[in-house]
């Protein structure tokens, strides 16, 4: 970000742009754990009982992993599902910036 978009930007875009920084080096940081994850899954199979086989899963499942799972995959949400997850990420939206505004 330039000094020049840094003075013309609200406070409110500065923040999103923060917050978008943080999301892709969380992506980022996910998938280094899932890659040495993978790679422990190839070096154990090595040492496996003939026949087994290891996943990446069976090592550990990772936290972002478990949220994920909330909803089956395949299933659509009724409108009024989709309402409520708005309402309650709009709720939390407003407190978050209440908290930092």
């Amino acid at each position: 970000m330039s000094e020049q978009e840094y003075n013309d930007t609200t406070l409110r875009r500065l923040q999103y742009r923060i917050e978008g920084f943080f999301e892709v080096e969380s992506r980022r940081e996910r998938y280094e754990w899932e890659r040495v994850r993978w790679q422990s899954a190839l070096i154990l199979q090595m040492f496996a009982k003939k026949g087994r086989k290891i996943k990446p899963q069976d090592i550990t499942i990772f936290p972002w992993e478990k949220e994920a799972k909330t909803i089956p995959a395949g299933r659509k949400m009724s409108p009024e599902e989709i309402k409520s997850k708005f309402a309650e990420t709009d709720k939390r939206m407003r407190e978050k910036w209440q908290k930092t505004g």
